[in-house]
């Protein structure tokens, strides 16, 4: 049966409405197609850049390092490496990794957060093989071998007991151990069955290997080229992970048109580095969520921690904040017509109260709300505790089965202080409960 290629127009039409990886693997498969699949908007739902992979939706593109040892015995720990999709460092001369490789700086154009200190290896000589034998035999002499720690951070690097680590180094000390094997770049196409994006356990579907060139950081880049590198218009993302510890190699002309984003480490950090790649279309951010507890760099906030555009102007904001803090003066600042506060361990009773109390003499927007998860133990008594106080601490304040009702000095507005039902965790003690706070019109009778 003879068939006809789609005209230029009905190609970009069908490539718009394919899903993101569908189109990046025919672009991958059919070279006469990528000039056109470039100019098509790419559109896609959930964007992750990490160290040493790239996850689109539900794919995940990685790259590794693969050690073929042919038909001798591959080492536990090498086997273990390459299941798991080859190697996250180079390897130097020596056949050791190189845990450096993916701290340094490749291109001018990659994204760094924070620089790195880069640690300058030690030498790898007949002296460093005696001192790692002698730690051996002081492991060996603070642990034992039924110790169920020490036999899973055994397993975790591919070994059953630490005689198999000492046979691997004296492998190292007699041969130079990179002669006996060959080393690959792997790529690893993975796909996951999940549909919570926070929590995507991937199946390897497509593995290629081709020579290894002692680059890995250039082998992730040349990945992230040929899907975001030379596209016409900004790549649409409804949401962006990206974590402060992460190195991002994207090509200099990607610009990002983002809707919410996901945020580990520290805000200020985080918004500098990304602002070059995100289009001027994104904002105001429909949600920006921050995740920070300090694991980076341990640091008190004030209102100025939120004062970068991202922040100022999302739509949302989203804040996990672990570590004690003065809240008050922060919330009371933030123009966000919705926030959600998780772990609000260092909010009082009295904060609430003071909170509402400012936006009842200055004024608040109707259809502001924020929201507060109280966690722990007896969250629904401490909850309930808060409502009481407010209750007792404001004239006028009325209080129904749905929520407490506050009035504001305008009269055009009102407060509505509502708790949701909790959610138990085993044991039944601890629970979780929210807070909300929000602002609606006094003619409003459904609320």
């Amino acid at each position: 049966m003879n068939s006809k290629p789609l005209s230029y127009d009905s190609l970009k039409t069908v490539l718009q409405h394919m899903d993101a990886n569908t189109r990046i693997n025919l672009a991958a498969h059919i070279p006469s197609i990528r000039k056109t699949e470039k100019s098509v908007p790419l559109k896609i739902n959930y964007l992750h850049f990490d160290s040493d992979s790239i996850s689109i939706d539900k794919s995940n593109y990685k790259v590794g390092i693969f050690r073929d040892y042919g038909a001798m015995k591959t080492p536990n720990y090498v086997k273990k490496c390459n299941e798991e999709g080859g190697g996250s460092y180079d390897i130097d001369e020596y056949g050791f990794e190189d845990l450096n490789s993916l701290k340094q700086r490749s291109l001018p154009e990659d994204i760094v957060m924070k620089p790195y200190e880069i640690e300058e290896p030690p030498p790898r000589d007949d002296n460093t093989s005696r001192k790692k034998e002698a730690d051996i035999v002081f492991m060996k002499s603070q642990v034992s071998e039924d110790d169920m720690n020490y036999k899973f951070l055994l397993s975790e690097h591919g070994f059953e007991k630490i005689e198999d680590l000492a046979e691997q180094l004296h492998s190292a000390q007699e041969r130079n151990d990179e002669d006996r094997y060959e080393t690959l770049y792997e790529l690893t196409v993975s796909r996951s069955r999940s549909d919570d994006e926070q929590d995507l356990e991937y199946e390897a579907e497509q593995i290629e290997r081709v020579e290894y060139r002692k680059q890995l950081p250039l082998a992730l880049r040349a990945i992230s080229n040929f899907i975001f590198g030379g596209r016409r218009h900004p790549v649409h993302v409804e949401s962006l992970r990206v974590e402060e510890t992460t190195v991002i190699r994207v090509p200099s002309d990607l610009q990002l048109k983002i809707r919410h984003l996901d945020l580990l480490g520290t805000l200020g950090i985080i918004c500098n580095a990304l602002h070059p790649i995100i289009h001027s279309s994104s904002f105001p951010l429909e949600e920006l969520e921050i995740v920070d507890f300090g694991m980076f760099d341990i640091h008190r906030i004030d209102i100025s921690y939120f004062q970068s555009k991202m922040a100022r102007d999302a739509e949302k904001l989203t804040i996990y904040y672990q570590d004690n803090n003065a809240w008050l003066p922060i919330l009371s600042a933030l123009q966000n017509k919705l926030v959600h506060m998780q772990y609000c361990f260092s909010m009082s009773a009295n904060d609430y109260v003071e909170l509402i109390r400012t936006w009842a003499v200055q004024g608040k927007d109707i259809g502001t709300v924020f929201t507060f998860e109280v966690s722990g133990f007896s969250a629904t008594n401490k909850v309930q505790g808060i409502v009481d106080r407010v209750a007792e601490e404001f004239e006028g304040a009325v209080k129904n089965e749905r929520f407490l009702t506050v009035p504001m000095s305008n009269r055009s507005s009102r407060i509505h202080v509502t708790t949701t039902d909790k959610l138990e965790y085993e044991p039944v003690i601890m629970s979780t409960c929210f807070l909300e706070i929000k602002v609606v019109s006094s003619s409003d009778d459904s609320n």
